[in-house]
């Protein structure tokens, strides 16, 4: 029999504002590794946060049976903060540090106490994630997102939990990073609930959990089996609303037709009463009980009406609840052959460091590079000089066309503007039906458009900044994207995808997510190195290929 870690029955939550984000759900964890998805703003993270105890639920309750760690999406970390406070044990190595050295006192050995194998355990698990060139009072600031996450992780390993919650681990590492926790999951012998929308992450899990608004599915994992059954799930969905839809016409029509049907029999019998030579107490009697029939029919057809309006109501949300989101890109002539980016002889020192030296490539019209490459090693700067944002140090970088560049946090949206004034700035040209019209395909309606976007889900942000960039009168010569899908949902990011496939031009991508960069069909890859930056092409368009020594 399994052994159950966790268990929550009954969970609610409720936004400040008075939204439910769901309601009445109930989870059982056990010793293997889940991953929780679902639609940005579906209460993913709150969930995770109820789980372990950060944040009480509005109804329900928690069971936990094991020791429970959980990692946010961002670790924090205070001034002045060194890489042991991140860890969490920097009391704790204190105290065995100067036990060590004959300096301590009762406070110390209290300290130390069920700690003394804590050095040989923190080695171990710094060099598993690749982290033993960071020395312990290193300021922390000075770590890279990645290297605070996995920080984070090991500060959670070291207080050997049983069970772990980890929220979009993934969403800061690099290549290496990647393997690197994905290797550690493979060997997990605890439990793990992972909220994520890596696909790779999703490829090494035995079961997928689904939050939505119809509460929480659960699926067989890995990733291509839980796809596989969502598109079953949707075609049947759609199923189900066609019969609902054409049920509910059907029930409207029959119901027209009695009442018309009613009306004149109404009519005969008012003007058989006219005609009649009979005593009125019997006429009135007579077209009471025609009143009282007809009364009764329309309750009967207005209920079935009603009763099929709901069901089709509920097909419909079921229906959109597993409905990707669809953004289509405009035509646009390209001219191909025709050269739209080039770099000769680029050197770059950036933060006192030679970044790369000595970077030539050179992109035509209608391909597509993808920029690789560790942490830190330049990837980001690179993008800022094709903007022109920054200027190389030597060399020079040549744009033959109009540039636009959307990263992973979506900069290029002013949080205060509602999505339809920022599409309006950002792609001017158009009446504002025009607009709404483009917003609505994108499932943004009514008054939904004028609400400030620094209160929309990172989807809805993504599909305003995708707006903004390709679906306005004119589009890019050059896109670039900087980790695009960081902090998106599944849906968002296949819904990209597919964007980008439709987008003609030349397109220059950072990213470490394996799956997005296969399905948008890159053409080159930059491994940006320090020492000598390549440009290969990639012979195979499904697979990428590391560019040989």
């Amino acid at each position: 029999m399994a052994t159950i870690l966790l268990e929550a029955h009954g969970l609610s939550a409720v936004t400040p504002d008075g939204i439910s984000l769901f309601s009445e759900l109930d989870l059982v964890l056990e010793r293997r590794v889940v991953a929780l998805v679902g639609r940005n703003g579906s209460g993913k993270s709150t969930l995770g946060r109820m789980l372990t105890g950060e944040q009480a639920p509005d109804a329900g309750v928690v069971q936990r049976h094991a020791r429970t760690g959980w990692l946010p999406q961002e670790v924090l970390t205070a001034p002045g903060a060194r890489v042991r406070d991140v860890l969490g044990v920097a009391r704790e190595l204190l105290a065995l540090e100067r036990i060590r050295t004959g300096q301590c006192d009762q406070a110390d050995l209290d300290a130390a106490d069920g700690h003394w194998d804590l050095e040989a355990r923190l080695a171990a698990w710094r060099t598993q994630f690749g982290l033993e060139h960071l020395p312990l009072d290193a300021a922390a600031a000075r770590c890279s997102g990645g290297e605070l996450t996995r920080l984070g992780l090991i500060g959670l390993l070291l207080r050997v939990p049983e069970l772990l919650i980890l929220d979009e681990p993934s969403n800061h590492l690099d290549a290496m990073g990647r393997k690197q926790l994905l290797g550690f999951l493979e060997q997990w012998p605890g439990g793990a609930l992972i909220i994520t929308h890596d696909r790779q992450v999703l490829d090494h899990v035995e079961r997928i959990l689904e939050l939505s608004s119809l509460g929480l599915g659960s699926y067989p994992g890995p990733w291509s089996m839980y796809k596989e059954l969502k598109s079953q799930e949707q075609a049947a969905a759609s199923r189900r609303y066609e019969v609902a839809r054409a049920e509910r016409r059907e029930q409207g029509r029959r119901r027209q037709a009695a009442l018309e049907k009613q009306q004149r029999r109404q009519s005969q019998g008012r003007k058989q009463r006219r005609d009649a030579n009979q005593a009125k107490l019997l006429l009135d009697f007579a077209e009471q009980g025609s009143e009282a029939t007809a009364a009764r029919l329309r309750r009967q057809h207005a209920a079935r009406v009603a009763e099929s309006t709901q069901r089709e109501h509920d097909a419909r949300k079921a229906l959109e609840s597993v409905t990707p989101v669809v953004i289509t890109v405009p035509s646009a002539n390209t001219v191909r052959g025709k050269t739209v980016l080039s770099a000769d002889g680029v050197s770059v020192r950036f933060g006192g460091r030679t970044l790369y030296d000595n970077l030539n490539f050179e992109l035509s019209a209608g391909q597509r590079m993808v920029v690789s490459g560790a942490n830190g090693c330049g990837k980001s700067v690179l993008l800022k000089l094709l903007t022109g944002e920054l200027q190389p140090t030597r060399g020079q970088i040549d744009l033959r066309g109009s540039v636009k560049l959307l990263d992973q946090h979506q900069s290029l949206l002013h949080a205060t503007q509602g999505a339809l004034e920022n599409f309006r700035r950002l792609a001017p040209g158009f009446s504002e039906a025009e607009y709404r019209i483009r917003l609505a395909r994108l499932g943004m309606r009514g008054d939904h458009v004028l609400r400030p976007v620094a209160v929309l889900s990172g989807g809805e942000r993504l599909k305003v900044a995708l707006a903004g960039v390709l679906l306005g009168p004119e589009l890019p010569d050059l896109l670039l994207l900087d980790e695009p899908t960081n902090h998106q949902d599944l849906q968002s990011i296949m819904a990209l995808e597919a964007a980008l496939c439709d987008y003609h031009g030349t397109l220059v991508v950072v990213s470490h997510d394996q799956h997005f960069l296969r399905n948008i069909r890159f053409t080159h890859e930059l491994c940006l190195d320090v020492v000598a930056p390549a440009v290969v092409q990639a012979s195979d368009a499904r697979e990428i290929k590391p560019p040989r020594a």
